[in-house]
């Protein structure tokens, strides 16, 4: 058997072994916590990821949309100038149609002032007609030439 002093001895390494097994139990269950914290930290970092590449492919699939249509509105502007290019040559072709158009108003106008002036001048000769061939007027007219020299 162990002497008292040596009994103590191996008590006293004993309980400084179980000391030391219990701090290193501690430090080995801060670790367990500490790993499932960097689990739970990964997992939400992969789902986070996840999410993003989710919504990484989605801005992916919107450019491709916007591309599409940024072709289809460069192709609308291309129509768009072509258009207005015709369109800038009729107002070309129309001022320079203008013109004559402007003067052949001023001649149908002056036409019909002439027309006008026609009627009224018919109307006074018909007038003067039938004046001349009245009864009175004819004889007025004898008259007036039994008395001219």
């Amino acid at each position: 058997m162990a002497s008292p002093s040596e009994s103590i001895r191996l008590s006293e390494d004993a309980n400084s072994i179980t000391d030391e097994a219990s701090r290193m139990m501690e430090d080995a269950s801060r670790m367990t916590e500490d790993a499932d914290r960097m689990t739970e930290y990964s997992v939400r970092m992969r789902q986070d990821a996840s999410k993003l590449w989710e919504e990484a492919s989605k801005m992916l699939e919107n450019a491709s949309i916007m591309r599409e249509n940024a072709g289809r509105m460069m192709e609308n502007a291309s129509r768009m100038l072509v258009n207005s290019n015709r369109m800038r040559e009729d107002t070309t072709r129309l001022t320079v149609m203008a013109f004559p158009m402007e003067e052949a108003s001023r001649l149908l106008e002056h036409a019909n002032r002439l027309r006008e002036y026609h009627a009224r001048a018919m109307e006074g000769a018909s007038r003067e007609r039938r004046r001349s061939n009245s009864p009175t007027r004819r004889n007025s007219d004898k008259g007036a030439q039994f008395f001219e020299y």
